[in-house]
């Protein structure tokens, strides 16, 4: 008896398993869009001007520069303490 209600939950783990799998591989997610595709998205979902897109991506650009920073200082202490 407890060979088969053992038997039965492994089945059904692997039948939810494999069906979530699927279900990513129909095509649900869309392609990633490069930056000008991002930039037109954007400018057209927010209604901005040729002035405000600049004025954003130099805001974006000067946060991706701090946030890369932070990932690298972040990287090397990881690397430090696991090479102790």
């Amino acid at each position: 008896m407890k060979k088969l209600i053992l038997m039965i939950l492994i089945a059904a783990v692997g039948f939810v398993q494999a069906e979530a799998q699927s279900d990513q591989n129909r095509g649900k997610r869309k392609a990633k869009m490069d930056k000008t595709e991002m930039k037109q998205k954007r400018n057209e979902r927010l209604n901005l001007n040729d002035d405000q897109s600049k004025k954003l991506d130099e805001i974006n650009e000067r946060y991706g520069q701090k946030m890369k920073a932070v990932r690298e200082k972040k990287k090397a202490k990881m690397l430090k303490s696991i090479r102790k």
